[in-house]
Protein backbone atom coordinates (compact mmCIF):
# COMPACT_ATOMS: atom_id res chain seq x y z
CA UNK A 1 0.00 0.00 0.00
CA UNK A 2 1.51 3.32 -1.11
CA UNK A 3 3.02 5.39 1.77
CA UNK A 4 -0.02 4.67 3.91
CA UNK A 5 -0.08 6.02 7.48
CA UNK A 6 -2.21 3.79 9.69
CA UNK A 7 -4.91 4.87 12.12
CA UNK A 8 -2.75 3.73 15.05
CA UNK A 9 0.29 5.71 13.80
CA UNK A 10 -1.83 8.82 13.31
CA UNK A 11 -3.39 8.64 16.79
CA UNK A 12 0.03 8.06 18.35
CA UNK A 13 1.47 11.08 16.53
CA UNK A 14 -1.51 13.25 17.54
CA UNK A 15 -1.16 12.20 21.19
CA UNK A 16 2.54 13.08 21.12
CA UNK A 17 1.76 16.47 19.56
CA UNK A 18 -0.90 17.22 22.20
CA UNK A 19 1.51 16.14 24.94
CA UNK A 20 4.23 18.51 23.67
CA UNK A 21 1.81 21.42 23.27
CA UNK A 22 0.11 21.05 26.69
CA UNK A 23 2.92 19.55 28.78
CA UNK A 24 0.38 17.01 30.10
CA UNK A 25 0.23 13.23 29.52
CA UNK A 26 -1.27 12.33 26.15
CA UNK A 27 -5.04 11.91 26.08
CA UNK A 28 -6.34 8.35 26.26
CA UNK A 29 -9.75 7.12 25.15
CA UNK A 30 -9.06 5.82 21.62
CA UNK A 31 -7.42 2.56 20.59
CA UNK A 32 -7.10 0.30 17.56
CA UNK A 33 -10.44 -1.25 18.52
CA UNK A 34 -12.31 2.04 18.84
CA UNK A 35 -15.55 2.60 16.94
CA UNK A 36 -16.86 5.79 15.31
CA UNK A 37 -18.35 7.19 18.55
CA UNK A 38 -15.11 6.71 20.52
CA UNK A 39 -13.14 8.48 17.80
CA UNK A 40 -15.60 11.42 17.74
CA UNK A 41 -15.50 11.76 21.54
CA UNK A 42 -11.72 11.67 21.48
CA UNK A 43 -11.74 14.27 18.69
CA UNK A 44 -13.81 16.61 20.90
CA UNK A 45 -11.51 16.18 23.90
CA UNK A 46 -8.36 16.48 21.77
CA UNK A 47 -9.80 19.61 20.10
CA UNK A 48 -9.48 18.13 16.61
CA UNK A 49 -11.40 19.91 13.86
CA UNK A 50 -14.11 18.01 12.00
CA UNK A 51 -11.81 17.35 9.03
CA UNK A 52 -9.12 15.53 11.02
CA UNK A 53 -11.72 13.61 13.00
CA UNK A 54 -13.43 12.50 9.78
CA UNK A 55 -10.12 11.41 8.27
CA UNK A 56 -9.39 9.34 11.39
CA UNK A 57 -12.84 7.74 11.14
CA UNK A 58 -12.35 6.91 7.46
CA UNK A 59 -8.89 5.51 8.20
CA UNK A 60 -10.36 3.22 10.82
CA UNK A 61 -13.26 2.15 8.55
CA UNK A 62 -10.80 1.58 5.70
CA UNK A 63 -8.62 -0.67 7.85
CA UNK A 64 -11.68 -2.59 9.07
CA UNK A 65 -12.75 -2.96 5.44
CA UNK A 66 -9.31 -4.29 4.46
CA UNK A 67 -9.43 -6.75 7.32
CA UNK A 68 -12.83 -8.02 6.14
CA UNK A 69 -11.57 -8.37 2.57
CA UNK A 70 -8.72 -10.58 3.74
CA UNK A 71 -6.39 -9.37 0.94
CA UNK A 72 -7.54 -12.17 -1.36
CA UNK A 73 -8.45 -12.15 -5.04
CA UNK A 74 -12.02 -11.12 -5.81
CA UNK A 75 -13.64 -12.96 -8.72
CA UNK A 76 -16.86 -11.81 -10.33
CA UNK A 77 -18.95 -14.85 -11.16
CA UNK A 78 -20.56 -13.67 -14.38
CA UNK A 79 -17.49 -14.79 -16.36
CA UNK A 80 -13.77 -15.16 -15.78
CA UNK A 81 -13.41 -11.47 -14.84
CA UNK A 82 -10.72 -11.70 -12.16
CA UNK A 83 -9.98 -8.44 -10.37
CA UNK A 84 -6.78 -8.44 -8.35
CA UNK A 85 -7.08 -7.17 -4.78
CA UNK A 86 -4.98 -4.13 -5.30
CA UNK A 87 -5.10 -0.65 -3.90
CA UNK A 88 -7.22 1.08 -6.58
CA UNK A 89 -9.72 -1.76 -6.88
CA UNK A 90 -10.23 -1.97 -3.13
CA UNK A 91 -10.66 1.79 -2.87
CA UNK A 92 -13.44 1.59 -5.43
CA UNK A 93 -15.09 -1.12 -3.30
CA UNK A 94 -14.85 1.05 -0.18
CA UNK A 95 -18.28 2.60 0.55
CA UNK A 96 -18.54 3.78 4.19
CA UNK A 97 -22.00 4.54 5.60
CA UNK A 98 -21.97 8.35 5.44
CA UNK A 99 -25.39 8.75 7.07
CA UNK A 100 -24.31 6.64 10.06
CA UNK A 101 -21.26 8.90 10.48
CA UNK A 102 -23.45 12.03 10.20
CA UNK A 103 -26.02 10.95 12.81
CA UNK A 104 -23.32 9.96 15.30
CA UNK A 105 -21.54 13.30 14.77
CA UNK A 106 -24.74 15.26 15.34
CA UNK A 107 -25.84 13.34 18.45
CA UNK A 108 -22.43 13.53 20.15
CA UNK A 109 -21.98 17.16 19.10
CA UNK A 110 -25.29 18.13 20.75
CA UNK A 111 -24.55 16.06 23.87
CA UNK A 112 -21.09 17.55 24.36
CA UNK A 113 -22.10 21.12 23.63
CA UNK A 114 -25.16 20.96 25.91
CA UNK A 115 -23.41 19.15 28.75
CA UNK A 116 -20.20 21.15 29.04
CA UNK A 117 -19.99 24.93 28.71
CA UNK A 118 -16.19 24.72 28.47
CA UNK A 119 -16.58 23.35 24.93
CA UNK A 120 -17.42 26.73 23.39
CA UNK A 121 -14.25 26.40 21.29
CA UNK A 122 -16.04 23.59 19.41
CA UNK A 123 -17.57 26.12 17.01
CA UNK A 124 -14.06 27.01 15.84
CA UNK A 125 -13.58 23.36 14.83
CA UNK A 126 -16.47 23.54 12.32
CA UNK A 127 -18.61 20.77 13.84
CA UNK A 128 -21.70 22.98 13.56
CA UNK A 129 -21.06 24.03 9.97
CA UNK A 130 -22.05 20.79 8.31
CA UNK A 131 -25.66 19.73 7.86
CA UNK A 132 -26.60 16.35 6.38
CA UNK A 133 -26.10 17.38 2.75
CA UNK A 134 -22.88 19.33 3.30
CA UNK A 135 -21.26 16.64 5.46
CA UNK A 136 -22.07 14.04 2.80
CA UNK A 137 -20.27 16.18 0.19
CA UNK A 138 -17.33 16.64 2.58
CA UNK A 139 -16.92 12.88 3.12
CA UNK A 140 -17.12 12.28 -0.63
CA UNK A 141 -14.41 14.88 -1.25
CA UNK A 142 -12.15 13.21 1.35
CA UNK A 143 -12.73 9.86 -0.35
CA UNK A 144 -12.18 11.23 -3.87
CA UNK A 145 -8.93 12.89 -2.83
CA UNK A 146 -7.80 9.75 -0.94
CA UNK A 147 -7.02 11.87 2.13
CA UNK A 148 -7.44 8.95 4.50
CA UNK A 149 -4.15 7.64 3.07
CA UNK A 150 -2.23 10.62 4.44
CA UNK A 151 -1.22 11.55 8.01
CA UNK A 152 -3.75 14.01 9.45
CA UNK A 153 -0.90 16.49 10.09
CA UNK A 154 0.47 16.18 6.53
CA UNK A 155 0.75 19.13 4.15
CA UNK A 156 -1.79 17.51 1.81
CA UNK A 157 -4.41 17.36 4.57
CA UNK A 158 -3.55 20.86 5.81
CA UNK A 159 -4.03 22.22 2.30
CA UNK A 160 -7.43 20.50 2.02
CA UNK A 161 -8.53 21.78 5.45
CA UNK A 162 -7.50 25.28 4.50
CA UNK A 163 -9.58 25.04 1.32
CA UNK A 164 -12.63 23.85 3.27
CA UNK A 165 -12.19 26.52 5.94
CA UNK A 166 -11.91 29.12 3.19
CA UNK A 167 -15.11 27.77 1.63
CA UNK A 168 -16.99 27.94 4.95
CA UNK A 169 -15.68 31.43 5.64
CA UNK A 170 -16.71 32.60 2.19
CA UNK A 171 -20.18 31.10 2.60
CA UNK A 172 -20.65 32.72 6.03
CA UNK A 173 -19.80 36.14 4.59
CA UNK A 174 -22.22 35.73 1.70
CA UNK A 175 -25.93 36.49 1.91
CA UNK A 176 -28.53 33.74 1.72
CA UNK A 177 -29.25 34.35 -1.98
CA UNK A 178 -25.56 33.92 -2.91
CA UNK A 179 -25.28 30.82 -0.72
CA UNK A 180 -28.29 29.34 -2.48
CA UNK A 181 -26.81 30.22 -5.90
CA UNK A 182 -23.55 28.53 -4.90
CA UNK A 183 -25.18 25.31 -3.71
CA UNK A 184 -27.43 25.14 -6.79
CA UNK A 185 -24.39 25.55 -9.08
CA UNK A 186 -22.50 22.91 -7.10
CA UNK A 187 -25.43 20.47 -7.41
CA UNK A 188 -25.68 21.09 -11.18
CA UNK A 189 -21.91 20.55 -11.46
CA UNK A 190 -22.16 17.20 -9.66
CA UNK A 191 -25.23 16.13 -11.72
CA UNK A 192 -23.46 16.96 -15.00
CA UNK A 193 -20.46 14.89 -13.92
CA UNK A 194 -22.85 11.99 -13.36
CA UNK A 195 -24.46 12.54 -16.79
CA UNK A 196 -21.02 12.57 -18.41
CA UNK A 197 -20.18 9.31 -16.61
CA UNK A 198 -23.31 7.67 -18.02
CA UNK A 199 -22.44 8.85 -21.54
CA UNK A 200 -18.86 7.62 -21.21
CA UNK A 201 -20.31 4.19 -20.40
CA UNK A 202 -22.46 4.39 -23.55
CA UNK A 203 -19.43 5.46 -25.58
CA UNK A 204 -17.51 2.51 -24.16
CA UNK A 205 -20.32 0.13 -25.11
CA UNK A 206 -20.51 1.64 -28.63
CA UNK A 207 -16.77 1.18 -29.22
CA UNK A 208 -16.93 -2.42 -28.03
CA UNK A 209 -20.04 -3.13 -30.13
CA UNK A 210 -18.22 -1.93 -33.27
CA UNK A 211 -15.16 -3.93 -32.20
CA UNK A 212 -17.22 -7.13 -32.00
CA UNK A 213 -18.74 -6.48 -35.44
CA UNK A 214 -15.23 -5.98 -36.86
CA UNK A 215 -13.97 -9.16 -35.20
CA UNK A 216 -16.85 -11.26 -36.55
CA UNK A 217 -16.33 -9.72 -40.00
CA UNK A 218 -12.62 -10.61 -39.96
CA UNK A 219 -13.38 -14.14 -38.77
CA UNK A 220 -15.70 -14.58 -41.76
CA UNK A 221 -13.96 -12.58 -44.52
CA UNK A 222 -10.50 -11.77 -43.09
CA UNK A 223 -8.15 -12.95 -45.88
CA UNK A 224 -10.26 -11.58 -48.73
CA UNK A 225 -10.83 -8.26 -46.93
CA UNK A 226 -7.14 -7.78 -46.05
CA UNK A 227 -6.15 -8.50 -49.66
CA UNK A 228 -8.72 -5.98 -50.93
CA UNK A 229 -7.57 -3.26 -48.50
CA UNK A 230 -3.93 -3.91 -49.35
CA UNK A 231 -4.53 -3.54 -53.09
CA UNK A 232 -6.62 -0.37 -52.60
CA UNK A 233 -3.80 1.20 -50.57
CA UNK A 234 -1.30 0.08 -53.23
CA UNK A 235 -3.28 1.84 -56.00
CA UNK A 236 -3.67 5.03 -53.94
CA UNK A 237 0.04 4.98 -53.11
CA UNK A 238 1.10 4.84 -56.79
CA UNK A 239 -1.42 7.54 -57.77
CA UNK A 240 0.02 9.74 -55.03
CA UNK A 241 3.52 9.31 -56.49
CA UNK A 242 2.32 10.08 -60.01
CA UNK A 243 0.54 13.22 -58.82
CA UNK A 244 3.73 14.43 -57.10
CA UNK A 245 5.77 13.85 -60.24
CA UNK A 246 3.15 15.68 -62.30
CA UNK A 247 3.25 18.63 -59.86
CA UNK A 248 7.08 18.63 -59.73
CA UNK A 249 8.35 17.50 -63.18
CA UNK A 250 11.99 18.09 -62.18
CA UNK A 251 11.81 15.72 -59.17
CA UNK A 252 13.74 12.48 -59.27
CA UNK A 253 12.25 9.18 -58.16
CA UNK A 254 14.28 9.51 -54.97
CA UNK A 255 12.66 12.92 -54.25
CA UNK A 256 9.20 11.44 -54.67
CA UNK A 257 9.94 8.44 -52.41
CA UNK A 258 11.39 10.68 -49.73
CA UNK A 259 8.22 12.82 -49.71
CA UNK A 260 5.76 9.95 -49.33
CA UNK A 261 7.87 7.91 -46.90
CA UNK A 262 6.53 9.32 -43.58
CA UNK A 263 2.95 9.59 -44.85
CA UNK A 264 2.88 5.96 -45.93
CA UNK A 265 4.36 4.67 -42.68
CA UNK A 266 0.97 5.09 -41.02
CA UNK A 267 -0.78 3.31 -43.90
CA UNK A 268 1.68 0.42 -43.63
CA UNK A 269 1.07 0.21 -39.87
CA UNK A 270 -2.69 0.11 -40.43
CA UNK A 271 -2.37 -2.72 -42.95
CA UNK A 272 -0.09 -4.67 -40.58
CA UNK A 273 -2.53 -4.08 -37.75
CA UNK A 274 -5.42 -5.28 -39.92
CA UNK A 275 -3.47 -8.42 -40.89
CA UNK A 276 -2.75 -9.12 -37.23
CA UNK A 277 -6.41 -8.59 -36.22
CA UNK A 278 -7.53 -10.92 -39.02
CA UNK A 279 -5.09 -13.63 -37.85
CA UNK A 280 -6.11 -13.22 -34.22
CA UNK A 281 -9.87 -13.06 -34.82
CA UNK A 282 -10.13 -16.85 -34.83
CA UNK A 283 -7.27 -17.61 -32.45
CA UNK A 284 -8.35 -15.80 -29.25
CA UNK A 285 -10.57 -18.06 -27.19
CA UNK A 286 -13.88 -16.65 -26.07
CA UNK A 287 -14.31 -16.53 -22.31
CA UNK A 288 -16.96 -18.97 -21.15
CA UNK A 289 -19.84 -17.33 -19.29
CA UNK A 290 -20.20 -18.73 -15.78
CA UNK A 291 -23.11 -18.19 -13.44
CA UNK A 292 -25.24 -15.07 -13.09
CA UNK A 293 -24.47 -11.70 -11.57
CA UNK A 294 -27.25 -10.38 -9.33
CA UNK A 295 -28.54 -6.84 -9.93
CA UNK A 296 -26.83 -5.38 -6.88
CA UNK A 297 -23.40 -6.75 -7.83
CA UNK A 298 -23.87 -5.64 -11.45
CA UNK A 299 -24.85 -2.11 -10.40
CA UNK A 300 -21.83 -1.90 -8.07
CA UNK A 301 -19.52 -3.00 -10.89
CA UNK A 302 -21.02 -0.44 -13.27
CA UNK A 303 -20.62 2.30 -10.65
CA UNK A 304 -16.93 1.49 -10.33
CA UNK A 305 -16.37 1.49 -14.09
CA UNK A 306 -18.28 4.79 -14.46
CA UNK A 307 -16.24 6.39 -11.69
CA UNK A 308 -12.93 5.25 -13.19
CA UNK A 309 -13.92 6.33 -16.72
CA UNK A 310 -14.81 9.78 -15.39
CA UNK A 311 -11.49 10.04 -13.53
CA UNK A 312 -9.59 8.99 -16.66
CA UNK A 313 -11.55 11.54 -18.71
CA UNK A 314 -10.76 14.41 -16.33
CA UNK A 315 -7.15 13.28 -16.05
CA UNK A 316 -6.19 12.33 -19.62
CA UNK A 317 -8.64 13.80 -22.13
CA UNK A 318 -6.51 15.94 -24.50
CA UNK A 319 -8.77 18.98 -24.12
CA UNK A 320 -8.68 18.78 -20.32
CA UNK A 321 -4.90 18.39 -20.33
CA UNK A 322 -4.37 21.36 -22.65
CA UNK A 323 -6.37 23.56 -20.25
CA UNK A 324 -4.34 22.44 -17.25
CA UNK A 325 -1.97 25.39 -16.57
CA UNK A 326 0.73 23.00 -15.35
CA UNK A 327 0.61 20.82 -18.47
CA UNK A 328 3.60 22.58 -19.98
CA UNK A 329 5.76 21.25 -17.14
CA UNK A 330 5.71 17.88 -18.84
CA UNK A 331 8.48 16.81 -21.19
CA UNK A 332 7.65 15.93 -24.79
CA UNK A 333 8.13 12.26 -23.93
CA UNK A 334 5.72 12.49 -20.99
CA UNK A 335 3.10 14.23 -23.15
CA UNK A 336 3.44 11.50 -25.76
CA UNK A 337 3.07 8.84 -23.07
CA UNK A 338 -0.14 10.48 -21.81
CA UNK A 339 -1.49 10.60 -25.36
CA UNK A 340 -0.73 6.88 -25.76
CA UNK A 341 -2.57 6.18 -22.50
CA UNK A 342 -5.60 8.09 -23.78
CA UNK A 343 -5.39 6.19 -27.08
CA UNK A 344 -5.42 2.96 -25.06
CA UNK A 345 -8.72 4.03 -23.48
CA UNK A 346 -10.14 4.80 -26.92
CA UNK A 347 -8.72 1.70 -28.58
CA UNK A 348 -10.24 -1.77 -28.67
CA UNK A 349 -7.74 -4.65 -28.57
CA UNK A 350 -8.45 -8.22 -29.66
CA UNK A 351 -8.27 -9.49 -26.07
CA UNK A 352 -11.08 -7.04 -25.17
CA UNK A 353 -13.38 -8.92 -27.56
CA UNK A 354 -13.55 -12.26 -25.73
CA UNK A 355 -16.71 -11.89 -23.70
CA UNK A 356 -20.03 -13.50 -24.71
CA UNK A 357 -23.06 -11.30 -25.29
CA UNK A 358 -24.92 -10.76 -22.03
CA UNK A 359 -21.79 -10.60 -19.86
CA UNK A 360 -20.37 -7.39 -18.39
CA UNK A 361 -17.16 -7.65 -20.40
CA UNK A 362 -19.11 -7.56 -23.66
CA UNK A 363 -20.22 -3.98 -22.96
CA UNK A 364 -17.32 -2.37 -21.10
CA UNK A 365 -13.56 -2.58 -20.62
CA UNK A 366 -12.15 -4.66 -17.80
CA UNK A 367 -12.10 -2.58 -14.61
CA UNK A 368 -8.61 -3.89 -13.92
CA UNK A 369 -7.42 -2.58 -17.30
CA UNK A 370 -8.99 0.85 -16.73
CA UNK A 371 -7.47 1.09 -13.24
CA UNK A 372 -4.05 0.29 -14.69
CA UNK A 373 -4.39 3.15 -17.20
CA UNK A 374 -5.58 5.53 -14.46
CA UNK A 375 -2.71 4.58 -12.15
CA UNK A 376 -0.07 5.12 -14.87
CA UNK A 377 -1.58 8.50 -15.80
CA UNK A 378 -1.54 9.65 -12.17
CA UNK A 379 2.09 8.62 -11.70
CA UNK A 380 3.22 10.64 -14.74
CA UNK A 381 1.30 13.72 -13.61
CA UNK A 382 2.36 13.47 -9.96
CA UNK A 383 6.03 13.22 -10.93
CA UNK A 384 5.58 16.41 -12.95
CA UNK A 385 3.91 18.31 -10.12
CA UNK A 386 0.45 18.41 -11.72
CA UNK A 387 -2.67 18.31 -9.54
CA UNK A 388 -4.34 14.96 -10.24
CA UNK A 389 -7.81 15.68 -8.86
CA UNK A 390 -8.55 19.04 -10.46
CA UNK A 391 -12.04 17.82 -11.35
CA UNK A 392 -13.09 17.76 -7.69
CA UNK A 393 -11.68 20.99 -6.22
CA UNK A 394 -13.69 24.21 -6.45
CA UNK A 395 -11.48 27.30 -6.48
CA UNK A 396 -12.02 31.01 -5.83
CA UNK A 397 -11.35 33.55 -3.07
CA UNK A 398 -14.91 34.92 -2.93
CA UNK A 399 -18.38 33.44 -3.32
CA UNK A 400 -18.70 35.18 -6.71
CA UNK A 401 -15.38 33.73 -7.92
CA UNK A 402 -16.45 30.24 -6.84
CA UNK A 403 -19.83 30.60 -8.53
CA UNK A 404 -18.02 31.82 -11.66
CA UNK A 405 -15.65 28.82 -11.48
CA UNK A 406 -18.60 26.45 -11.15
CA UNK A 407 -20.45 28.11 -14.03
CA UNK A 408 -17.35 27.85 -16.25
CA UNK A 409 -16.93 24.20 -15.29
CA UNK A 410 -20.64 23.60 -15.96
CA UNK A 411 -20.21 25.12 -19.44
CA UNK A 412 -17.20 22.87 -20.08
CA UNK A 413 -19.08 19.80 -18.85
CA UNK A 414 -22.00 20.67 -21.13
CA UNK A 415 -19.53 20.81 -24.06
CA UNK A 416 -17.98 17.51 -22.95
CA UNK A 417 -21.45 15.96 -22.80
CA UNK A 418 -22.38 17.27 -26.26
CA UNK A 419 -19.06 16.06 -27.75
CA UNK A 420 -19.53 12.64 -26.18
CA UNK A 421 -23.07 12.40 -27.57
CA UNK A 422 -21.71 13.24 -31.02
CA UNK A 423 -18.99 10.60 -30.69
CA UNK A 424 -21.63 8.01 -29.79
CA UNK A 425 -23.70 8.97 -32.86
CA UNK A 426 -20.62 8.82 -35.11
CA UNK A 427 -19.87 5.30 -33.87
CA UNK A 428 -23.51 4.27 -34.23
CA UNK A 429 -23.75 5.60 -37.80
CA UNK A 430 -20.26 4.53 -38.96
CA UNK A 431 -20.83 3.65 -42.62
CA UNK A 432 -18.00 1.13 -42.76
CA UNK A 433 -19.27 -0.74 -39.68
CA UNK A 434 -22.88 -0.67 -40.94
CA UNK A 435 -21.73 -2.21 -44.24
CA UNK A 436 -19.83 -4.93 -42.37
CA UNK A 437 -22.85 -5.61 -40.19
CA UNK A 438 -25.01 -5.93 -43.33
CA UNK A 439 -22.49 -8.35 -44.87
CA UNK A 440 -22.71 -10.56 -41.78
CA UNK A 441 -26.50 -10.39 -41.54
CA UNK A 442 -27.24 -12.96 -44.26
CA UNK A 443 -25.16 -16.20 -43.86
CA UNK A 444 -26.47 -17.60 -47.16
CA UNK A 445 -24.68 -14.77 -49.02
CA UNK A 446 -21.33 -15.00 -47.22
CA UNK A 447 -19.66 -16.91 -50.06
CA UNK A 448 -20.96 -14.37 -52.56
CA UNK A 449 -19.61 -11.45 -50.47
CA UNK A 450 -16.21 -13.14 -50.15
CA UNK A 451 -16.00 -13.81 -53.90
CA UNK A 452 -16.92 -10.20 -54.64
CA UNK A 453 -14.07 -9.00 -52.38
CA UNK A 454 -11.59 -11.30 -54.11
CA UNK A 455 -12.80 -10.10 -57.52
CA UNK A 456 -12.37 -6.45 -56.55
CA UNK A 457 -8.95 -7.16 -55.03
CA UNK A 458 -7.84 -8.72 -58.33
CA UNK A 459 -9.07 -5.68 -60.26
CA UNK A 460 -7.12 -3.34 -57.98
CA UNK A 461 -4.04 -5.58 -58.28
CA UNK A 462 -4.13 -5.34 -62.09
CA UNK A 463 -4.68 -1.57 -61.89
CA UNK A 464 -1.73 -1.25 -59.49
CA UNK A 465 0.57 -3.23 -61.81
CA UNK A 466 -0.40 -1.04 -64.77
CA UNK A 467 0.07 2.17 -62.76
CA UNK A 468 3.49 0.99 -61.56
CA UNK A 469 4.59 0.59 -65.19
CA UNK A 470 3.33 4.10 -66.00
CA UNK A 471 5.08 5.51 -62.95
CA UNK A 472 8.41 3.91 -63.90
CA UNK A 473 8.01 5.26 -67.45
CA UNK A 474 7.87 8.84 -66.06
CA UNK A 475 11.52 8.54 -65.03
CA UNK A 476 12.94 7.16 -68.29
CA UNK A 477 16.01 9.17 -69.15
CA UNK A 478 16.29 10.47 -65.56
CA UNK A 479 20.06 10.35 -64.67
CA UNK A 480 19.27 9.30 -61.10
Amino acid sequence: MRNYTSFFEDVKELKNTINKETGRPALEGVTDNSGIEEIIRWGFSAKLDIFKTLILILKKLWEDFLSDQGNEEKTFNEDKFTILSREETLMNDFHPDIMDIYFKFQRLYRENLAGNQTLEYIDELHYGDYDERVLKNLVQEILLNRLYFHPVNSDVVKKFIQQKEDEQQILKQANEIKQQEYWIAKCVWIELQEELSELLMLLEASRLRNGYIMREFLKMFGNAYVDLKEQIVRVLSIKRRMMLKDTHPDWSKEDVEKTVKNLEKNEEKEIERLKYSARMADIIDDIEAKGDMDDETLNEYKKKVKKVLKEIYFLLHPHRLMHNPDFQKLTTKQKEHLKKLWDRVMDIKQHDLRYPEGTVGHYMHSLDNLLGILDKGKKILVHSGLEINVGYIITGNTIDERIEWLNNEIQQLEKDIQNTKEEILILKNNKDILEKKASLACPSKHDQVREEMLRRAEEYRKEAMELEKQFEHLFKGDPS
